[in-house]
Protein backbone atom coordinates (compact mmCIF):
# COMPACT_ATOMS: atom_id res chain seq x y z
CA UNK A 1 0.00 0.00 0.00
CA UNK A 2 0.99 3.88 -0.55
CA UNK A 3 2.01 5.61 2.42
CA UNK A 4 -1.36 7.23 2.64
CA UNK A 5 -3.27 4.12 2.34
CA UNK A 6 -5.14 4.23 -0.49
CA UNK A 7 -3.68 3.13 -3.44
CA UNK A 8 -2.23 -0.49 -4.04
CA UNK A 9 1.81 -0.32 -5.50
CA UNK A 10 3.84 -2.73 -6.48
CA UNK A 11 3.82 -5.85 -8.69
CA UNK A 12 0.77 -8.59 -7.64
CA UNK A 13 1.97 -12.07 -6.65
CA UNK A 14 0.73 -15.14 -5.35
CA UNK A 15 0.68 -16.51 -1.64
CA UNK A 16 -1.32 -19.79 -2.97
CA UNK A 17 -3.11 -21.61 -5.05
CA UNK A 18 -6.13 -23.35 -5.44
CA UNK A 19 -5.02 -26.37 -7.96
CA UNK A 20 -7.82 -28.55 -6.31
CA UNK A 21 -10.66 -25.61 -7.17
CA UNK A 22 -11.87 -26.42 -4.10
CA UNK A 23 -12.89 -22.83 -3.17
CA UNK A 24 -10.30 -20.53 -1.58
CA UNK A 25 -10.74 -17.33 0.70
CA UNK A 26 -11.03 -15.47 3.76
CA UNK A 27 -7.59 -14.83 4.07
CA UNK A 28 -5.30 -13.33 7.09
CA UNK A 29 -1.50 -13.31 7.45
CA UNK A 30 0.23 -12.60 10.63
CA UNK A 31 3.53 -12.76 11.79
CA UNK A 32 4.85 -14.64 14.61
CA UNK A 33 8.49 -15.48 14.99
CA UNK A 34 10.28 -16.22 12.08
CA UNK A 35 7.11 -16.98 9.68
CA UNK A 36 4.18 -15.65 8.20
CA UNK A 37 1.34 -17.42 9.07
CA UNK A 38 -1.23 -17.79 6.13
CA UNK A 39 -5.07 -18.40 7.68
CA UNK A 40 -7.80 -19.14 5.13
CA UNK A 41 -11.03 -20.81 4.23
CA UNK A 42 -11.04 -23.92 2.13
CA UNK A 43 -14.74 -25.19 0.55
CA UNK A 44 -17.79 -24.25 -0.09
CA UNK A 45 -18.83 -21.43 2.75
CA UNK A 46 -22.99 -21.11 2.43
CA UNK A 47 -25.77 -22.67 2.29
CA UNK A 48 -26.87 -26.31 2.85
CA UNK A 49 -24.39 -28.11 1.35
CA UNK A 50 -21.84 -25.92 3.16
CA UNK A 51 -17.92 -27.34 3.42
CA UNK A 52 -16.34 -24.57 4.88
CA UNK A 53 -13.04 -25.38 6.86
CA UNK A 54 -10.14 -23.61 7.93
CA UNK A 55 -6.59 -23.98 7.16
CA UNK A 56 -3.06 -22.51 7.65
CA UNK A 57 0.58 -22.12 6.10
CA UNK A 58 3.32 -20.46 6.19
CA UNK A 59 6.53 -19.12 4.92
CA UNK A 60 9.63 -17.45 6.01
CA UNK A 61 8.89 -14.56 3.70
CA UNK A 62 5.75 -12.85 2.72
CA UNK A 63 6.15 -13.82 -0.99
CA UNK A 64 6.64 -17.40 0.13
CA UNK A 65 6.86 -20.16 -0.82
CA UNK A 66 4.13 -21.66 1.82
CA UNK A 67 4.16 -24.40 3.57
CA UNK A 68 0.63 -26.22 3.56
CA UNK A 69 0.04 -27.71 8.03
CA UNK A 70 -0.02 -31.42 7.70
CA UNK A 71 -2.68 -31.64 10.24
CA UNK A 72 -5.53 -29.27 8.43
CA UNK A 73 -7.98 -28.04 8.75
CA UNK A 74 -7.51 -27.09 12.07
CA UNK A 75 -11.43 -26.16 12.50
CA UNK A 76 -13.89 -27.18 10.53
CA UNK A 77 -16.74 -28.52 12.56
CA UNK A 78 -17.22 -29.19 16.88
CA UNK A 79 -20.39 -31.10 18.09
CA UNK A 80 -22.42 -28.09 18.25
CA UNK A 81 -21.06 -26.11 15.12
CA UNK A 82 -20.47 -26.87 11.38
CA UNK A 83 -19.12 -24.77 8.29
CA UNK A 84 -16.01 -22.98 10.31
CA UNK A 85 -14.68 -20.36 8.30
CA UNK A 86 -13.73 -16.83 7.12
CA UNK A 87 -11.69 -15.54 10.01
CA UNK A 88 -9.29 -12.99 10.96
CA UNK A 89 -6.65 -13.53 13.87
CA UNK A 90 -7.03 -10.83 16.70
CA UNK A 91 -4.51 -9.62 20.05
CA UNK A 92 -6.44 -8.99 23.48
CA UNK A 93 -5.38 -6.17 25.47
CA UNK A 94 -3.90 -8.78 27.47
CA UNK A 95 -1.79 -10.17 24.32
CA UNK A 96 -4.13 -13.21 24.26
CA UNK A 97 -4.54 -14.49 20.69
CA UNK A 98 -8.22 -15.33 18.89
CA UNK A 99 -9.55 -16.35 15.67
CA UNK A 100 -13.02 -14.71 14.88
CA UNK A 101 -14.48 -16.65 12.38
CA UNK A 102 -18.35 -17.63 11.28
CA UNK A 103 -20.62 -20.95 11.75
CA UNK A 104 -23.50 -22.09 11.36
CA UNK A 105 -25.38 -24.16 13.99
CA UNK A 106 -25.97 -27.86 13.66
CA UNK A 107 -29.23 -27.70 15.15
CA UNK A 108 -30.96 -24.10 13.77
CA UNK A 109 -28.64 -24.13 10.68
CA UNK A 110 -29.51 -22.58 7.50
CA UNK A 111 -32.28 -20.75 9.22
CA UNK A 112 -30.60 -18.56 11.33
CA UNK A 113 -27.72 -18.11 9.14
CA UNK A 114 -24.04 -17.89 9.65
CA UNK A 115 -23.29 -16.83 13.17
CA UNK A 116 -20.21 -14.95 14.50
CA UNK A 117 -17.98 -17.67 16.85
CA UNK A 118 -14.23 -16.94 18.35
CA UNK A 119 -11.66 -19.66 19.59
CA UNK A 120 -8.68 -19.10 21.51
CA UNK A 121 -5.46 -19.64 19.65
CA UNK A 122 -2.37 -21.75 20.94
CA UNK A 123 0.97 -21.50 19.28
CA UNK A 124 3.20 -24.77 19.68
CA UNK A 125 6.44 -24.08 21.48
CA UNK A 126 7.83 -26.90 19.59
CA UNK A 127 6.81 -26.43 15.93
CA UNK A 128 5.20 -23.08 15.90
CA UNK A 129 1.91 -24.29 14.64
CA UNK A 130 -1.20 -22.91 15.45
CA UNK A 131 -4.26 -25.12 17.14
CA UNK A 132 -7.87 -23.18 17.32
CA UNK A 133 -10.01 -23.70 20.71
CA UNK A 134 -13.47 -22.79 19.99
CA UNK A 135 -15.02 -21.17 22.58
CA UNK A 136 -18.56 -21.68 21.71
CA UNK A 137 -19.76 -23.21 25.02
CA UNK A 138 -19.71 -19.77 26.57
CA UNK A 139 -22.25 -17.95 24.30
CA UNK A 140 -24.68 -15.95 25.71
CA UNK A 141 -28.12 -17.20 26.41
CA UNK A 142 -30.51 -16.61 23.95
CA UNK A 143 -32.81 -13.51 24.65
CA UNK A 144 -36.63 -12.84 23.77
CA UNK A 145 -37.07 -9.52 21.95
CA UNK A 146 -40.18 -7.26 22.65
CA UNK A 147 -40.55 -3.86 20.65
CA UNK A 148 -43.72 -1.76 21.86
CA UNK A 149 -42.56 1.22 20.18
CA UNK A 150 -42.33 3.30 23.15
CA UNK A 151 -38.82 4.69 22.31
CA UNK A 152 -38.71 7.79 19.80
CA UNK A 153 -37.01 5.65 17.26
CA UNK A 154 -36.50 2.20 15.84
CA UNK A 155 -34.65 -0.18 17.88
CA UNK A 156 -31.17 -1.17 16.57
CA UNK A 157 -32.12 -4.63 15.92
CA UNK A 158 -34.32 -3.99 13.48
CA UNK A 159 -33.37 -4.59 9.93
CA UNK A 160 -34.07 -4.31 6.30
CA UNK A 161 -33.89 -4.96 2.35
CA UNK A 162 -31.98 -1.93 1.49
CA UNK A 163 -31.19 -3.65 -2.23
CA UNK A 164 -35.25 -3.91 -2.59
CA UNK A 165 -36.82 -1.55 -0.54
CA UNK A 166 -36.94 2.00 0.74
CA UNK A 167 -38.68 1.79 4.36
CA UNK A 168 -39.97 4.62 5.88
CA UNK A 169 -41.19 4.72 9.57
CA UNK A 170 -42.34 6.97 12.48
CA UNK A 171 -43.21 6.57 15.67
CA UNK A 172 -45.91 7.91 17.39
CA UNK A 173 -47.50 7.54 20.84
CA UNK A 174 -46.53 3.79 20.58
CA UNK A 175 -47.50 2.93 16.89
CA UNK A 176 -45.27 1.98 14.10
CA UNK A 177 -45.99 3.87 10.86
CA UNK A 178 -44.41 1.58 8.35
CA UNK A 179 -44.32 2.13 4.57
CA UNK A 180 -42.00 2.33 1.66
CA UNK A 181 -41.32 2.64 -1.77
CA UNK A 182 -40.28 -1.18 -3.42
CA UNK A 183 -38.65 -2.13 -6.92
CA UNK A 184 -40.56 -3.46 -9.75
CA UNK A 185 -39.30 -7.54 -8.76
CA UNK A 186 -40.38 -7.42 -5.20
CA UNK A 187 -43.31 -8.93 -4.85
CA UNK A 188 -43.65 -8.81 -1.04
CA UNK A 189 -43.34 -5.07 -0.18
CA UNK A 190 -41.16 -3.19 2.56
CA UNK A 191 -40.48 -4.94 5.55
CA UNK A 192 -38.58 -4.71 8.72
CA UNK A 193 -37.14 -7.72 10.60
CA UNK A 194 -35.45 -9.00 13.24
CA UNK A 195 -32.89 -12.06 12.64
CA UNK A 196 -33.73 -15.29 14.63
CA UNK A 197 -31.68 -16.40 17.18
CA UNK A 198 -32.87 -19.97 17.03
CA UNK A 199 -34.88 -21.97 14.44
CA UNK A 200 -37.81 -22.38 16.55
CA UNK A 201 -39.87 -19.83 17.63
CA UNK A 202 -43.62 -17.31 17.91
CA UNK A 203 -43.61 -13.88 16.49
CA UNK A 204 -46.44 -11.96 17.13
CA UNK A 205 -48.16 -8.22 16.79
CA UNK A 206 -50.79 -6.06 17.08
CA UNK A 207 -52.56 -4.32 14.02
CA UNK A 208 -53.62 -0.76 15.09
CA UNK A 209 -55.99 0.40 12.54
CA UNK A 210 -57.90 -1.35 9.05
CA UNK A 211 -56.88 0.29 5.75
CA UNK A 212 -56.50 -1.12 1.82
CA UNK A 213 -53.32 -1.72 3.16
CA UNK A 214 -51.47 -5.23 3.78
CA UNK A 215 -50.53 -5.02 7.75
CA UNK A 216 -48.36 -8.53 8.22
CA UNK A 217 -45.92 -10.25 10.01
CA UNK A 218 -43.84 -11.89 7.69
CA UNK A 219 -40.74 -14.22 7.46
CA UNK A 220 -38.13 -12.96 4.64
CA UNK A 221 -36.23 -14.52 2.83
CA UNK A 222 -36.03 -11.56 0.23
CA UNK A 223 -38.44 -9.86 -2.38
CA UNK A 224 -38.90 -13.10 -4.15
CA UNK A 225 -39.56 -15.37 -1.20
CA UNK A 226 -41.45 -14.69 1.37
CA UNK A 227 -44.72 -15.91 3.35
CA UNK A 228 -46.63 -13.88 6.15
CA UNK A 229 -50.25 -13.48 7.77
CA UNK A 230 -51.66 -10.33 7.51
CA UNK A 231 -54.97 -8.01 7.84
CA UNK A 232 -56.14 -5.72 4.76
CA UNK A 233 -59.36 -4.24 5.28
CA UNK A 234 -61.60 -6.44 7.56
CA UNK A 235 -59.77 -9.96 5.87
CA UNK A 236 -56.44 -11.99 7.61
CA UNK A 237 -54.74 -13.28 5.04
CA UNK A 238 -52.10 -16.05 4.85
CA UNK A 239 -49.94 -15.11 1.69
CA UNK A 240 -46.66 -16.33 0.34
CA UNK A 241 -44.13 -15.09 -2.44
CA UNK A 242 -42.49 -17.51 -4.62
CA UNK A 243 -40.60 -18.56 -7.73
CA UNK A 244 -41.62 -14.71 -8.66
CA UNK A 245 -45.39 -15.07 -7.93
CA UNK A 246 -47.31 -14.13 -5.03
CA UNK A 247 -50.33 -15.90 -3.70
CA UNK A 248 -52.81 -15.75 -1.15
CA UNK A 249 -52.90 -19.02 0.48
CA UNK A 250 -55.69 -18.53 2.42
CA UNK A 251 -58.40 -15.90 3.35
CA UNK A 252 -60.82 -15.32 6.08
CA UNK A 253 -63.11 -12.59 6.92
CA UNK A 254 -63.30 -10.85 10.32
CA UNK A 255 -65.89 -8.34 12.25
CA UNK A 256 -63.97 -4.48 12.13
CA UNK A 257 -62.22 -4.68 15.27
CA UNK A 258 -59.68 -2.61 16.53
CA UNK A 259 -56.55 -3.51 17.05
CA UNK A 260 -56.17 -7.30 15.61
CA UNK A 261 -53.53 -9.31 17.21
CA UNK A 262 -51.97 -12.16 14.94
CA UNK A 263 -49.29 -14.68 15.76
CA UNK A 264 -46.88 -16.90 13.24
CA UNK A 265 -45.07 -19.80 15.27
CA UNK A 266 -42.25 -21.14 13.29
CA UNK A 267 -40.98 -24.92 14.01
CA UNK A 268 -37.14 -26.34 12.60
CA UNK A 269 -37.07 -23.13 11.08
CA UNK A 270 -39.58 -23.42 8.08
CA UNK A 271 -42.68 -25.07 9.34
CA UNK A 272 -45.06 -22.19 9.98
CA UNK A 273 -48.70 -22.02 11.24
CA UNK A 274 -50.65 -18.83 11.03
CA UNK A 275 -53.29 -17.36 13.95
CA UNK A 276 -54.99 -14.17 15.27
CA UNK A 277 -56.55 -13.42 18.37
CA UNK A 278 -60.69 -13.43 18.23
CA UNK A 279 -62.25 -12.80 21.78
CA UNK A 280 -59.38 -13.92 23.50
CA UNK A 281 -58.64 -17.22 21.56
CA UNK A 282 -56.27 -17.94 19.04
CA UNK A 283 -57.73 -19.10 15.59
CA UNK A 284 -55.51 -20.80 13.55
CA UNK A 285 -55.58 -19.96 9.63
CA UNK A 286 -55.31 -23.40 7.74
CA UNK A 287 -52.92 -23.58 4.70
CA UNK A 288 -54.14 -27.23 3.32
CA UNK A 289 -51.67 -29.02 6.21
CA UNK A 290 -50.24 -29.55 9.24
CA UNK A 291 -48.24 -26.49 8.96
CA UNK A 292 -47.21 -24.68 5.44
CA UNK A 293 -43.57 -26.36 4.04
CA UNK A 294 -41.21 -22.35 4.00
CA UNK A 295 -38.23 -24.37 3.61
CA UNK A 296 -37.78 -22.45 0.25
CA UNK A 297 -36.84 -19.00 2.03
CA UNK A 298 -33.33 -19.04 2.91
CA UNK A 299 -30.60 -17.05 0.59
CA UNK A 300 -27.96 -18.93 -0.44
CA UNK A 301 -25.42 -16.51 2.44
CA UNK A 302 -28.37 -15.22 4.93
CA UNK A 303 -31.06 -16.58 7.24
CA UNK A 304 -34.47 -15.86 6.48
CA UNK A 305 -35.86 -13.17 8.73
CA UNK A 306 -39.18 -12.67 10.75
CA UNK A 307 -41.02 -9.28 11.05
CA UNK A 308 -43.37 -6.95 10.14
CA UNK A 309 -44.32 -5.73 6.45
CA UNK A 310 -46.24 -2.76 4.70
CA UNK A 311 -47.54 -3.80 1.11
CA UNK A 312 -49.65 -1.12 -0.70
CA UNK A 313 -50.02 2.91 -1.13
CA UNK A 314 -46.93 4.74 0.53
CA UNK A 315 -49.14 7.01 1.59
CA UNK A 316 -51.64 4.64 3.19
CA UNK A 317 -48.92 3.48 6.08
CA UNK A 318 -49.79 0.22 8.06
CA UNK A 319 -49.51 0.48 12.06
CA UNK A 320 -48.56 -1.81 14.60
CA UNK A 321 -48.50 -0.97 18.14
CA UNK A 322 -46.35 -4.04 19.19
CA UNK A 323 -43.96 -6.63 17.73
CA UNK A 324 -42.38 -9.73 19.80
CA UNK A 325 -40.13 -12.95 19.16
CA UNK A 326 -40.00 -15.34 21.85
CA UNK A 327 -38.26 -18.47 21.57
Amino acid sequence: MSDDGVRVVGEPFTLLRDDEKKGLEGQCVVKRGGYYYLFYSLGNCCGRECTYQVQVARSATLRGPYTRYANNPILAETEAWKCAGHGTLVTSAHGKDFFLYHAYSKTADVYTGRQGMLAAVEWNKATGWPTLHPEGDKAAPVQDFRDDFSAGSLSNAWQWDFRHSQPTWQIKQGTLLLAGSVGADNLAGTALTVRPLMGTYTVTTEVAKHNATLKSLVLYGDASQAVGVGVRNDTVEVWAVKDKKRTVLQAVAIKAQQPVQMKMTVEQGSKCRFFWLNSNSWIEVKTGGTYYKADFLPPWDRSPRPGLLHQGATTDPATFNSFAISY
